[in-house]
C-alpha cells in the first residue's frame, strides 16, 4: 500500500512548489504515470540487496 496517496491535487501542489502550472488536462495525463513511478519507488525500496555490491562507485579521487 502506497505511504501516501497520489492525486490530482498533490501533484498540482508539487508542481506548484517549483513554479510550474498545469492545466487540469495535462494533470489528468500526467496522474497514473506519476502513480506507477511512485509503485515502482516502492518495490524498489522492498528488494533486499544485502551482500550486494553496487554495479559502480563514485569516486572523485579517481581519474
Amino acid at each position: 500500500m502506497p505511504r501516501h496517496e497520489i492525486t490530482e491535487e498533490s501533484i498540482k501542489a508539487m508542481a506548484a512548489m517549483v513554479g510550474l502550472e498545469f492545466s487540469d488536462e495535462r494533470v489528468a495525463e500526467l496522474l497514473p504515470q506519476v502513480q506507477r513511478a511512485a509503485a515502482l519507488a516502492e518495490e524498489n525500496e522492498a528488494l533486499d540487496l544485502t551482500g550486494v555490491e553496487p554495479a559502480f562507485r563514485f569516486d572523485p579521487e579517481r581519474p
